[in-house]
């Protein structure tokens, strides 16, 4: 009978303490739900989330994982808000491959590196709860590489509306989803990319305003870093050109991201539905690991970025990589 009551003293204590936790959250990303009932709805997957969060922590030694702005939305929920259709890998388009060998040597690369220190990497965007990370991560890209080919000491800060509402080829589908070269190429087709400030972003698909008066950085071309899932190479590129652009599977880990190294022992998968951008790396617990870029806002992971293991193809990250040139 004592036992008894010891373990419901114990239960309803944790009870409490994710309540408290649950109060907690919704002040910090002003939560307001419409009843009674959708709230209790949410404190339950609230409740699941931290379940979830806890067993993650058990198998991934150098990553963190709790409570995220994402916890109250269900897996299926959070995929179908914030990430895309899955990317096909089968028939991508012929476009030339990086030479790496002739670039770069290997002995030349520091063990820490950043385009962000340099200047040529605007603040972290928020996409909101719209499929357009493959327009995010084009746009930054181009961003970086105009930056960098024109000497600037600061990215111009561009508009992935403009991409998502005219980008309408192919397999391009605004908040639906896209792939990064195809925002290149339709980048390249309309002669630039306007600013934020002029085609402002509304996290919704709309009809094409884009104003070729307003362009404000351009490219020539793009083409694949690697396409071999070579990490070396998409290390040589970034130290000898610019940031890139990268697909990941961005479900289940990612929800629950709040800081550190994410490793192979995550359980990160390699279906690619998320879009994101790598500025550099860096060493972490004596693990080389990515700078990655995400666009879920500043308030998200470590200041809006994610710490990706360098091998392995963590998360999927070299299965397809891109970049844009001036």
């Amino acid at each position: 009978m004592k036992s008894t009551l010891v373990l419901l003293a114990v239960m309803v204590a944790v009870a409490l303490g994710t309540r408290e936790q649950f109060e907690e959250f919704k002040v910090k990303y002003n939560k307001n739900y419409r009843s009674v009932m959708e709230e209790e709805y949410r404190f339950r997957v609230f409740e699941a989330s931290l379940k979830r969060a806890a067993a993650r922590n058990t198998q991934d030694s150098l990553a963190t994982f709790g409570v995220t702005k994402f916890s109250d939305f269900t897996p299926a929920e959070f995929k179908a808000k914030y990430l895309m259709k899955p990317l096909s890998l089968d028939h991508l388009p012929v476009a030339p491959v990086w030479d790496v060998e002739h670039k770069v040597a290997p002995a030349a690369m520091p063990s820490t590196f950043d385009w962000s220190s340099k200047g040529v990497v605007s603040a972290v965007k928020n996409q909101e709860q719209c499929g357009s990370c493959w327009a995010f991560s084009a746009t930054e890209c181009i961003e970086s590489i105009f930056a960098i080919s024109n000497n600037k000491k600061a990215a111009d800060v561009l508009g992935p509306q403009q991409i998502v509402d005219c980008d309408t080829a192919g397999q391009d589908q605004g908040c639906n989803g896209g792939y990064p070269y195809g925002a290149f190429e339709y980048i390249i087709s309309a002669g630039g990319q306007e600013t934020e400030a002029a085609y402002p972003y509304t996290a919704q698909d709309g009809t094409c305003q884009f104003n070729s008066g307003d362009i404000k950085d351009k490219i020539a071309s793009w083409a694949y870093v690697t396409q071999s899932s070579d990490e070396k190479a998409m290390q040589a590129y970034v130290f000898a050109t610019s940031p890139i652009s990268v697909c990941v599977d961005g479900a289940d880990v990612w929800q629950d991201y709040t800081g550190g190294v994410v490793t192979p022992s995550s359980g990160c998968g390699t279906t690619l539905d998320h879009a994101v951008q790598i500025t550099g790396w860096q060493v972490q617990n004596a693990t080389n690991v990515w700078n990655v870029r995400n666009s879920w806002g500043a308030d998200w992971g470590e200041a809006g970025y994610i710490w990706l293991q360098i091998g392995g193809d963590v998360c999927g990250v070299a299965d397809l990589v891109t970049a844009a040139s001036t």
